[in-house]
Formats: structure tokens, C-alpha cells, sequence
């Protein structure tokens, strides 16, 4: 079996403020580990975003009351991002420049650690409904990633590839009529240690917001979650 160690991703952090892309004011969420009943076990997360539905502060709590924080500001041209950049502890972690072509679409990003050096690039190509990634670290291809969009331009399906072509991760997304996340389900390549497909669901609100979260094991065995919101 080889030895692959995933990087985990924001990426349902961003499924979920896109949810409220037209949201013209500032708000913020805490993650609850909760068992069936409803009954708090411990904080899984906290996450603030802007009025432009960017996030600004992330807050993950780990084992023995450990906890991670990150702190994100942006630079815009018009409408488009141009720079991200991401504080832990306070402290510059990363820089972020976002590239685009002339249709405004997203054609690659950099980014640079404190000290200014290149740590990763992605480069984007769009077709249709598709949109290929390429990730790369020190100038060198490691992965691929493969993503599907719905016409209302909600990612459906997302395959992440090495380069030698072998995938390595699987996601599929499932939305309401509004556009709301309701199920994500996430498969690992059981060549690189995947425990099999891992399904999340969620329960929305009249808000559009989601409020409960069930995730369901390949050994039948689950997880619950709640959000409780600064402003509802």
C-alpha cells in the first residue's frame, strides 16, 4: 500500500459562504460536535465571514484544548480578488495572487510564504462545464484536479489526480432548487489508506444556512454536528 498524506482543503468552506453570495452583511458561525440527541460535546469549528461572503477568521479546536487560528484579508480590483492573505497567530502565513484572463475567469493562482518564496502555484483551464487544476509545488506537477459544474455553476463532482494519473480523492455535490448544499460525499483512494465513501448531509434553514450536519461512516457509524449563527 502507498503511503499518500491528503492535504485537506477550505473547500466546504467555500460550497458553504457561496451559499449566501447575494448576503449584503457580516456573519459568523460555530461548529458543534454534538451527539444524536442534540447534546454539545465540543466545539469543531468557528468561521466569520465579510460582507462579501469572504472569509475573515477560522478557528479550528483540536484534542486537549488546542485550538488553531487563522485570519484572512483580500485585495480587490472592481469585483475580483487579486490577493489573499492569510494570518495564523497573528503572524503572515501565506500570500495569495489570483490571476485572470480577459473573460474575468480565474486562470492561475501563487502562492508565497512570509519570507516572499514561492510555496505552490495552480493553473486553470475551463471548457464548458469543466474546469481542469493543475497544482504545483516548486515548479513541478504533483496533482490534477478534474471539477464539474451545474448550470447554476455549483460544483457537482471533483476527482483529484496525481500526476502520474492516479486518482486519489473523489467528491459529489448535491444542492436544492436554491443552491443550498444538502448532501457531500467524499471517497479516498484506499490505495492511500481512504476508509471508503464518507457521506455529509445537511439540514438548511429558511436562511439558507445550514444548522445540522450527519456524517455517515462505511462502517454505518456517524457523526453530528450543529451551527449556531452570531445573527439568527
Amino acid at each position: 500500500m502507498r503511503n499518500f498524506k491528503l492535504i485537506l482543503t477550505l473547500l466546504f468552506g467555500v460550497l458553504i459562504s457561496c451559499n449566501h453570495a447575494n448576503s449584503q452583511r457580516k456573519y459568523s458561525y460555530t461548529k458543534w460536535h454534538v451527539d444524536s440527541k442534540g447534546k454539545k460535546i465540543d466545539k469543531s469549528e468557528f468561521k466569520s465571514f465579510d460582507s462579501q461572503n469572504n472569509q475573515t477568521k477560522w478557528i479550528q479546536y483540536l484534542d486537549n484544548g488546542i485550538s488553531l487560528t487563522d485570519s484572512f484579508a483580500y485585495e480587490f480590483e472592481g469585483n475580483l480578488k487579486i490577493k489573499e492573505f492569510r494570518y495564523s497567530n497573528r503572524k503572515l502565513s501565506t500570500k495569495t495572487i489570483y490571476i485572470y484572463g480577459k473573460d474575468n475567469k480565474l486562470t492561475e493562482t501563487k502562492c508565497f510564504d512570509r519570507d516572499e518564496k514561492l510555496e505552490s502555484e495552480t493553473k486553470h483551464k475551463f471548457t464548458d462545464n469543466l474546469e481542469v487544476i493543475e497544482n504545483y509545488s516548486n515548479e513541478e506537477l504533483y496533482s490534477i484536479d478534474s471539477l464539474k459544474y451545474n448550470y447554476k455553476n455549483k460544483i457537482i463532482s471533483e476527482i483529484q489526480y496525481l500526476d502520474d494519473g492516479t486518482w486519489f480523492q473523489k467528491h459529489k455535490y448535491e444542492y436544492d432548487s436554491k443552491g443550498n448544499l444538502l448532501l457531500e460525499q467524499n471517497e479516498a483512494n484506499s490505495e492511500f489508506d481512504g476508509i471508503g465513501l464518507v457521506e455529509s448531509s445537511f439540514v438548511i434553514n429558511k436562511n439558507n444556512r445550514p444548522t445540522k450536519e450527519t456524517v455517515l461512516f462505511p462502517d454505518k457509524s456517524k457523526e453530528y454536528y450543529i451551527y449556531e449563527y452570531d445573527n439568527e
